[in-house]
């Protein structure tokens, strides 16, 4: 199996990929951990990240997927509103993720607390798929250098400027796995690249 000298150490390809992942992950979560404590972003203060469309348009619309996965109301219609509406549209523009189906772990209250989760655990994973797509495409570079540049991915201008919008937030998460895929294909290996593509579609 092929190794890597890293400041001495001599480590695995495998357990190099590892690495990355946990300092990505463990360094990540508390570093906007740490921010939502000393800004007192809910749940440790009045604070919150929920602004804009998010506050206005996600709210509401988590508020009914709740209901219904509560119920067992149907996805194809909602009555919420005048005549309702055709929900299964909005369904997969904006609520088909799968960490949205956690809301039922969450009283509708607390929804606002809940999407306050999902982006740090959002922009968390995007760390950790850049850091795992770098440390298998550039198989020689230096770990600690991926984990820089993978801070600089989750943390970038983008997630600064579209926080209010989590439907977005999946696609930057399943972006560097793309990018890992796309360069397999020259492998003959398409399976990654078709499944991600597909993911991002929904």
């Amino acid at each position: 199996m092929q190794t890597y000298n890293i400041r001495g150490f001599r480590l695995e390809r495998n357990y190099k990929t590892k690495l990355c992942l946990y300092y990505q992950y463990g360094s990540g979560f508390f570093v906007l951990l740490l921010y939502m404590v000393i800004y007192k972003v809910q749940p440790f203060g009045d604070n919150t990240l929920v602004t804009h469309d998010c506050y206005q348009a996600m709210s509401p619309m988590l508020v009914v997927l709740r209901r219904k996965l509560l119920t067992g109301g149907s996805l194809l219609y909602y009555w919420n509103g005048y005549l309702g509406g055709d929900f299964l549209s909005l369904f997969f523009y904006h609520l088909a993720s799968p960490l949205n189906l956690f809301v039922v772990f969450f009283e509708e209250k607390n929804i606002n607390l809940f999407i306050t989760i999902t982006k740090i655990i959002r922009i968390v994973l995007a760390a950790g798929t850049f850091s795992y797509s770098l440390s298998r495409m550039y198989k020689e570079q230096n770990v600690f250098f991926i984990i820089a540049l993978s801070f600089a991915y989750a943390l970038s201008g983008y997630v600064c400027g579209y926080k209010y919008n989590i439907m977005w937030f999946d696609s930057y998460v399943i972006f560097p796995l793309i990018l890992l895929g796309y360069t397999r294909l020259k492998d003959r290996k398409p399976f990654l690249y078709v499944i991600t593509l597909a993911f991002l579609h929904l």
